[in-house]
């Protein structure tokens, strides 16, 4: 059982009544582990605190159902597991600082790869360098990918394939060579993206695509993706959050910015359907020149509602919102601010605000605004609303699916709703400490000293907190876990 790690049970007590001797014993219960690895330690030990193994792979195939594996520092060749926990005891493996994949594993040409092993947790490694994907799991369920700094592999930071019930939480994706920072594909039920900070992909940030030529009915459905930071993306096509394919979703509280391609994107093409009955909504997305729009929804994926949101665009000649005349059907748009810019459809030019309510019908609420309005100081990518914002204390509902903003606080904590991703004018994301102006070390690594002794501490410069922010975000608020599919 999770947490009774090399302990059993305590018998029942032994019972004399008129010479009879009752024994009363508790039944069996399976055993969980924990075993150690480190670079000094060798397979043939018995793989316990003072005698650790040498190996990942030799863990992966060793572990069961409850087992833990506690990854000391150093630098290690990736894993493959096949072996599956369940969803009241799932198999661990927990990276201490420094514990680092920078190898691939010996099957696949990836760091870490789950291959049809489900409820299982994967915590704290650093994985750079791989061949293909720093982490890959697929046919899976239950699985939590958390804590996870994968900087510069092959095609992606994070793979997922035909995985119901995903956590990928915490993590940061960074400067992956081919592809997207992180990958939710294939049919997918209940997949949760949220805290992680993504940044220097070379197409997507984060990409969800349904693929239905991979078999299945090629829907990813009831997916959440909040809360994440994703920037400096898409330097050859692509999107800050792509989805192809994603139905019934929630698309909240993020912060995009200098995305080089698009914003957010909702669409068809390899998905099994349109990328329908999705919210989106208190999304911050600030869209640099010779980008396309902010938010584009296409291909007739109907049904979706866009509110409280913050899309600006430095580009005159691109929009805030593109929507194709098939995705008009069942949108609701409205109390969105910053650029008002529209187009619908591929024909003509930009609209303006009135053209587009009197095309759409949409947008009653929505206004115009600038982003040196709006934010603190977007120059340095600090995108706190400024105390006096024309998106603080609007008088709009927030979406009931919609919980939390970029730091874990309602929208409306204080007073009125306050529109884009980041509530009260960003609060104790910024401190009067200066800080650092780049929150990155040369390698791209967030330094110690940066985010300070607690993780949550760090300097009050104004890209400084981007991170921050969403580690902050963890270190106040449980981990929101995804439903064990039984």
């Amino acid at each position: 059982m999770l947490g009774v790690y090399g302990s059993y049970l305590p018998a029942a007590p032994v019972c004399a009544a008129a010479g009879l001797v009752l024994s009363l014993a508790a039944p069996a219960l399976a055993l969980a582990d924990t075993y150690y690895v480190a670079p000094s330690g060798d397979d043939s030990a018995g793989g316990d605190e003072a005698d650790p193994w040498q190996t990942l792979q030799h863990a992966a195939d060793t572990v069961g159902p409850g087992d833990r594996v506690v990854v000391r520092e150093g630098n290690y060749e990736g894993f493959q597991l096949q072996t599956s926990g369940t969803s009241s005891e799932p198999i661990e493996f927990v990276a201490e600082d420094g514990a680092t994949v920078d190898r691939d594993n010996p099957y696949t040409d990836d760091g870490i790869n789950l291959d049809g092993a489900s409820h299982v947790i994967l915590e704290g490694f650093r994985v750079e360098g791989t061949s293909r994907a720093g982490v890959r799991a697929m046919d899976c369920e239950g699985v939590t990918i958390r804590d996870i700094r994968a900087d510069e592999n092959g095609v992606w930071g994070i793979l997922t394939s035909f995985c119901d019930d995903l956590l990928i939480e915490g993590n940061e994706t960074s400067r992956s060579g081919v592809e997207h920072g992180i990958y939710v594909g294939n049919t997918c039920r209940d997949p949760v993206v949220t805290d992680n900070v993504v940044w220097g992909n070379e197409l997507n940030g984060i990409h969800l695509n349904g693929d239905a030529h991979a078999g299945d009915e090629g829907v990813i459905s009831g997916a959440r993706i909040e809360g994440n930071i994703v920037y400096e993306n898409g330097q050859s096509g692509g999107s800050g959050i792509n989805a192809d394919g994603l139905q019934d979703a929630v698309i909240a509280s993020n912060l995009l910015y200098d995305n080089g391609a698009a914003g957010i994107s909702l669409y068809a093409i390899d998905g099994g359907g349109p990328s329908s009955g999705n919210v989106i909504a208190h999304n911050t997305v600030v869209m640099p020149d010779g980008a396309r729009p902010a938010l584009q929804i296409r291909d007739g994926s109907t049904d979706n509602e866009v509110v409280n949101n913050l899309f600006v665009h430095e580009d005159p000649s691109s929009e805030a919102i593109l929507v194709d005349e098939p995705s008009l059907s069942g949108l609701e748009a409205d109390y969105n601010a910053g650029t008002t810019r529209y187009r619908v459809g591929d024909d003509g030019g930009p609209i303006d605000l009135d053209a587009w309510r009197e095309h759409t019908g949409q947008g009653e609420h929505s206004f115009s605004a600038d982003k040196g309005e709006l934010f603190v100081d977007p120059a340095a990518n600090d995108y706190a609303l400024a105390l006096d914002s024309p998106a603080s204390g609007v008088d709009a509902a927030t979406p009931e699916v919609v919980t939390a903003d970029l730091e874990g606080r309602p929208h409306d904590a204080c007073g009125g709703n306050d529109l884009g991703a980041i509530a009260c004018g960003g609060g104790d994301l910024s401190s009067e400490e200066a800080g650092p102006d780049d929150p990155h070390d040369d390698d791209g690594a967030i330094s110690s000293a940066e985010l300070g002794a607690d993780g949550c501490s760090g300097g009050g410069a104004p890209a400084a907190w981007l991170f921050v922010a969403a580690t902050c975000v963890l270190c106040r608020l449980p981990h929101k876990d995804a439903a064990a599919r039984v």
